[in-house]
């Protein structure tokens, strides 16, 4: 027997392409679908798992493998529409029944005694149909491929005589994000029987996990769980029904009920915080059924880890900026005075440019301002890059926002507007005034040339690596006239300005 579980997510807003679907957010401390995934292979009904995908398919396949560690072999579909994904019913090879599930829900459901019903079988509760059902060929053929969500509800209401009703007493769910802090109230409470989660239960109703940081003066009040990694603050009043997932801080005096803090989040001093979900800089307030993007760090952020070789990199850029600066002010200098006896507008042009490395979510982002003698659209060869955009650009390595090698600084509307492949690669690299894509290429390197040379700096990226392209970019120095021949062949007109 087969089992298809449906995680395509949502159609994505503009807006909200970069959230990942709701089955991917932790329940306790792992995601949604993996408790699926738990269940269904824990009731042993089932050879093998098709799971059908759409937004973020990488992370999902990350996440579950091929499923060796649960015994059940998995794979994957992906589909063009999320809003119409079973398409794939038609084309799953099986001539038994099948399992089809949401992945958005998961109810406490007798997989094992429904198995072998000679009818099809749904899995209801309180609040109608849950999602799951079980369906013999000839209920499976009747499914269309252009069917949504709703029609299919519509069709097993219409055909409610044909299915047996199997009455399942609890369902976990992260439709909403009510539902969703209902849930994680459920598995606190212990409803669900046989849900995996890590942690100690250290008193009733409390689990901590490893290496968690508890101050002596905060106040645990059950039903409470704290994932591995987390610190607690002095005077910190947690519960009861809280959630911290992994790798959060909550400083002194917060007070948190009835909420759930999710990974990688950091909560300010003497906030309080009830009926809430925490996602970094992201507050969603259940009860106001809102939303807000906090901007002050000291009060909600994300809390990023750093490398000890980006860190040693970063201090390196810096004393080499000082240095350069040290002996190359006079010229900075001179050359402000020129431009601004010989050329109109203003002298610094500055553009807000995305700090690097970045979460992949956009509202994670933070900007900073680079600042520059040249226009942000306009291309120079390598004296005049030299002068207008890496002197100028010296300052930003000094406060520690550009190393000295590195990607091109990019504004947010420019990140948003690379493929996403491409700005996945972008995000987790480190920016840069001197580029390899430059050094190789010139000013007027071509799309494809970027990318490859900025996917593979990603990876390539080093001390020996970025001297090389130091050396490179030096040499061209020496050779402007080849910038100046390329921009008449190619027609475009080489600004110095």
């Amino acid at each position: 027997m087969k089992a298809l579980i449906i995680a395509t997510g949502q159609p994505q807003a503009t807006e909200a392409a970069e959230r990942p679907p709701a089955f991917l957010l932790p329940l306790i401390d792992r995601p949604f679908l993996q408790h699926v995934v738990e269940f269904v292979a824990e009731a042993g009904v089932v050879d093998g798992i098709d799971v059908v995908l759409n937004h973020m398919p990488e992370k999902v396949e990350a996440l579950l493998g091929d499923g060796t560690r649960w015994g059940v072999p998995i794979r994957y579909h992906l589909v063009r529409d999320a809003a119409r994904p079973y398409a794939m019913l038609g084309r799953l090879p099986t001539d038994g029944p099948v399992f089809l599930l949401h992945s958005d829900c998961l109810p406490l459901a007798t997989l094992k005694e429904c198995a072998n019903s000679l009818r099809p079988v749904v899995f209801c509760s309180a609040g109608g149909w849950t999602g799951w059902m079980l369906l013999d060929p000839a209920t499976l053929s009747c499914i269309e491929a252009d069917w949504d969500r709703d029609r299919l509800s519509r069709f097993v209401i219409d055909s409610a005589n044909h299915f047996v009703v199997s009455d399942c007493p609890v369902v976990l769910s992260v439709r909403s994000e009510a539902e969703f802090l209902v849930s994680q109230r459920t598995a606190l409470d212990k409803r669900f029987p046989n849900l995996m989660f890590y942690g100690r239960e250290v008193q009733e109703g409390v689990w901590i996990s490893r290496n968690v940081t508890l101050h002596p003066t905060a106040n645990l009040v059950p039903p409470v769980y704290l994932g591995e990694n987390c610190r607690i603050g002095a005077g910190t009043r947690l519960g009861p029904n809280v959630v911290v997932v992994r790798d959060c801080m909550l400083d002194s005096g917060s007070t948190v009920e009835n909420s759930a803090i999710l990974p990688g989040s950091y909560v300010g001093q003497a906030l309080e915080l009830d009926h809430v979900i925490v996602e970094r800089n992201r507050l969603i307030n259940v009860r106001a059924g809102g939303e807000t993007i906090v901007r002050d760090d000291f009060i909600l952020s994300g809390i990023t880890r750093t490398s000890f070789h980006l860190v040693l990199a970063n201090l390196v850029s810096r004393i080499a900026a000082l240095m350069l600066f040290f002996f190359t002010w006079p010229a900075v200098l001179l050359t402000m005075v020129a431009l601004r006896l010989f050329r109109r507008g203003p002298v610094v042009n500055s553009f807000n440019a995305v700090q690097l490395p970045a979460a992949e979510n956009r509202w994670e982002w933070k900007t900073f301002e680079l600042n520059s003698f040249a226009s942000p659209d306009s291309n120079q060869s390598a004296p005049a890059h030299l002068f207008l955009r890496f002197l100028p650009g010296l300052i930003n390595v000094l406060r520690g926002q550009l190393n000295l090698v590195g990607v091109a600084a990019r504004s947010p509307d420019e990140v948003l507007a690379l493929p996403a492949d491409w700005r996945i690669l972008y995000l987790q690299a480190r920016p840069g005034l001197i580029t390899e894509a430059f050094a190789l290429h010139g000013a007027y390197a071509s799309p494809d040339q970027l990318y490859s040379s900025e996917a593979f700096y990603s990876v390539a990226s080093g001390a020996r690596h970025d001297t090389k392209i130091i050396l490179r970019y030096l040499g061209r120095m020496f050779q402007p006239h080849q910038a100046a021949r390329h921009s008449v062949l190619s027609g475009a007109k080489l600004d110095l300005k």
